[in-house]
């Protein structure tokens, strides 16, 4: 199979006001540090590529991220690995999330490298990537969901974990604001 397919995405605007009264802006971070950044990417094996559309379509996105992180000098982790650079952690887990402890050593693999900023992608949106997401929140990660760089079954399964996240455990943004996101947290953009 080679179609592709992308998921309509949004966060809702009620929710979107909500942040934006609470803490006076849309987004939770504004800036990344690529040097205490990771991307973790989630469960994009060969099965869910096979049976996915909308797996397949995340993959350009994924790599994308891998790409620019790599490039500003962070960190790209793979829970169980697609398109790997010698440089990149990879990891397996025995578990729904790759921060559950004792199923998965990705934490301390971050924690020996300063990592204090994930931006995660993968599949399946609703199940893995969201534990690994509240899992990170829990362990005090800053957590980037990238909502284009995601899928789920359907839709609606997608959009409720990014409604989730959004309003509890992290922030969602979409492929393209990461790049700037790094780039305004390089150490040459950064003062002091």
């Amino acid at each position: 199979m080679t179609d592709v397919a992308h998921h309509r995405w949004f966060i809702e605007p009620r929710e979107i006001e909500r942040q934006e009264s609470r803490r006076g802006r849309r987004h939770a971070y504004e800036w990344l540090d690529p040097r205490r950044t990771a991307l973790v990417v989630v469960d994009i094996v060969p099965f869910f590529a096979e049976e996915s559309a909308y797996c397949r379509g995340i993959v350009p996105n994924v790599n994308r991220l891998a790409a620019e992180l790599r490039h500003q000098g962070g960190t790209v982790c793979w829970v169980v690995p697609l398109d790997v650079d010698r440089a990149d952690v990879v990891v397996e887990k025995t578990a729904p999330s790759a921060f559950f402890p004792g199923k998965c050593r990705l934490h301390d693999l971050l924690a020996q490298r300063e990592i204090t900023t994930l931006i995660v992608t993968g599949t399946v949106t609703n199940v893995c990537v969201e534990a690994t997401v509240r899992d990170a929140s829990t362990l005090d990660y800053r957590v980037i969901l990238v909502a284009d760089a995601c899928s789920a079954p359907r839709d609606q399964d997608h959009n409720a974990t990014l409604h989730v996240v959004y309003r509890t455990f992290g922030d969602v943004r979409s492929t393209a604001d990461v790049p700037t996101l790094i780039d305004q947290g390089a150490p040459h953009a950064r003062p002091g």
